[in-house]
């Protein structure tokens, strides 16, 4: 079996080691940015494209929706599926994620568990 690459991308140095320490009990690869112009970069020049991708939705220079927006119109990356983890747990930020083509909405502090859950649901089996 292919080891699984996840993109983290939040501007908490904290949460991106949270989320990646997670990822990295069950196999799964990660890199990370700390923005969404730095991820759409990390997409644009990667080999080998992530296999899922975790987005924040409040950062600065480029926040969490307007870079799935630029992901969902990629041709080379539009696929991937994107996972949303965010503190914002209100209707209108799901209903925007949603809107811009999201696979899966986490809300921080995120439950470890249900994190790997959502990534194996879009992912199937990681263990």
């Amino acid at each position: 079996m292919d080891i699984k690459k996840a993109l983290v991308v939040d501007d908490s140095r904290t949460q991106r080691m949270v989320a990646t320490s997670q990822l990295e009990t069950v196999g799964v690869e990660t890199i990370t940015a700390e923005n969404g112009m730095v991820a759409i970069d990390l997409l644009n020049g990667a080999n080998r494209l992530p296999d899922i991708v975790l987005l924040d939705v409040e950062m600065p220079v480029q926040d969490g929706i307007e870079t799935l927006r630029e992901i969902r119109k990629s041709r080379r990356f539009g696929h991937l599926p994107v996972i949303m983890v965010t503190s914002r747990t209100g209707a209108k930020h799901r209903a925007m994620a949603r809107e811009a083509g999201c696979n899966g909405y986490v809300t921080k502090p995120f439950r470890p568990r249900l994190l790997l859950e959502t990534v194996e649901k879009l992912l199937g089996a990681i263990e």
